[in-house]
């Protein structure tokens, strides 16, 4: 506990079979974070700040999809109206209130929708209670661009998700889906 990621660890006297295997298995865990991060350990001691690890896209998804769970689906919070947009305040389930963690919260985004257009404007990440690192991907400006004035008119539309971010992906399209159903 409290260690870095290259920090060594000592084994046990007396049990030294056993806690090898767990510091193998720990300094394993250790390279594939550091390697994810960015980390260069040089043997020296010095932490490096960890470095996001790069936006990787995955499978494409719909935006409308009649198979979305009532626990997915986006609930709408608040709805203001600003000129001919709306902007709705939209809650949907991530990873952790999926997974069912204690204390889980939903996920909660900004949509703002131009209803006459049929146009997403865009889509802001007010709060992700996902795991830090990975769920909160959701938020890269690479993700959101993806959004900005992308028409809802044909509905085949589609979006890339986040890979290993994949669920936090969903929430957010499950929130854009509600407000576009709340705009019709």
């Amino acid at each position: 506990v409290g260690k870095t990621s290259i920090d060594g660890i000592a084994v046990v006297s007396g049990v030294t079979m056993t806690s090898k295997a767990i510091i193998d298995a720990i300094d394993a865990a250790k390279v594939h974070y550091n390697e994810a991060m960015g980390i260069e350990d040089d043997g020296s001691g010095v932490v490096e700040e960890p470095q996001a690890p790069p936006l990787n896209f995955g499978d494409a998804m719909a935006i409308f999809r009649d198979n979305v769970s009532d626990t997915r689906k986006g609930i709408i919070l608040d709805t203001v109206e600003e000129g001919g947009n709306v902007i709705y305040t939209v809650e949907a389930a991530g990873y952790a209130v999926i997974e069912q963690y204690p204390d889980a919260k939903r996920n909660i985004f900004a949509i703002t929708i131009d209803p006459a257009n049929q146009v997403i404007v865009g889509v802001e990440v007010i709060e992700t209670n996902d795991t830090p690192g990975i769920g909160d991907k959701v938020s890269h400006e690479d993700f959101l661009a993806q959004f900005e004035n992308l028409s809802y008119a044909d509905e085949s539309v589609e979006v890339d998700t986040i890979s290993m971010a994949t669920v936090s992906s969903v929430s957010v399209v499950n929130a854009v889906l509600a407000a576009i159903l709340e705009s019709n």
